[in-house]
């Protein structure tokens, strides 16, 4: 059993949409299995989606110019959450962007293996970091953000305030993916020569797109559960 990538325009199921949100990823892989999977989970609850990938090479001593920082302020300006997730080895350039994304006044969210390793680290630079599987968390965040509800209390979040973090519990995992829709395909843009552009099906290319969905399962449960130890072994040494 698998998940196969295809390029083709799905017929929307929601013509208005309650609110927009965007995705962000650093990763120089534009697979990103996680913002695709969360992205479609919460679109087929109709919530607007787009998806911008700012792969940038490997070299770890370029980070994004003004040029490159202006264009994406432009292209979520009217979101009204900003959704990241990168890898180790590119979370300096989430920082950055994360920084200079804070003037817009819009709720910053990080999620992925390096925040679920690293919650505290992710938030000197985030407002609030999901530990573990997203689609449910991301999903409760969303609808209470809408609401106007509390934020603080919701499993798998974790958040600062006055430099005071509180660490919510993390939710069972999930047993199974079948409620969960193909990965999102549309409404993407990506980095190409320092410029922002829809992405077409070119940009597939020297990306594997038949994913055993045992894997993505592995992937996923992998991080929420090596951090769950890490969790165990430090309250041991407390």
């Amino acid at each position: 059993m698998g998940i196969m990538f295809t390029w083709k325009r799905e017929k929307k199921q929601y013509r208005n949409f309650k609110m927009k949100i965007t995705f962000i990823s650093t990763d120089n892989d534009v697979a990103c299995h996680g913002v695709r999977s969360i992205s479609a989970y919460i679109k087929l609850r109709g919530y607007e989606t787009q998806i911008i990938f700012l792969r940038y090479g490997e070299n770890i001593n370029l980070n994004y110019d003004e040029k490159i920082i202006m264009q994406v302020i432009d292209k979520v300006k009217d979101s009204s959450i900003i959704a990241f997730s990168t890898m180790s080895f590119t979370a300096f350039r989430a920082y950055k962007l994360a920084n200079a994304l804070r003037k817009l006044k819009k709720p910053l969210v990080i999620g992925g293996i390096h925040a679920t390793l690293l919650p505290e680290e992710c938030l000197d630079f985030f407002d609030y970091v999901c530990v573990g599987e997203g689609e449910e968390a991301f999903l409760e965040f969303i609808q209470k953000f809408e609401k106007k509800q509390d934020l603080t209390n919701i499993r798998n979040l974790w958040t600062k305030k006055s430099q005071k973090i509180k660490k919510n519990e993390v939710r069972n995992l999930m047993e199974s993916f079948d409620f969960i829709p193909d990965y999102d395909v549309e409404s993407h843009f990506i980095l190409e020569n320092k410029t922002l552009v829809k992405f077409k099906e070119r940009h597939f290319e020297g990306n594997s797109w038949f994913i055993p969905l045992e894997d993505v399962r592995i992937l996923a449960h992998t991080a929420a559960i090596i951090f769950l130890l890490l969790c165990i072994k430090k309250k041991e040494e407390n």
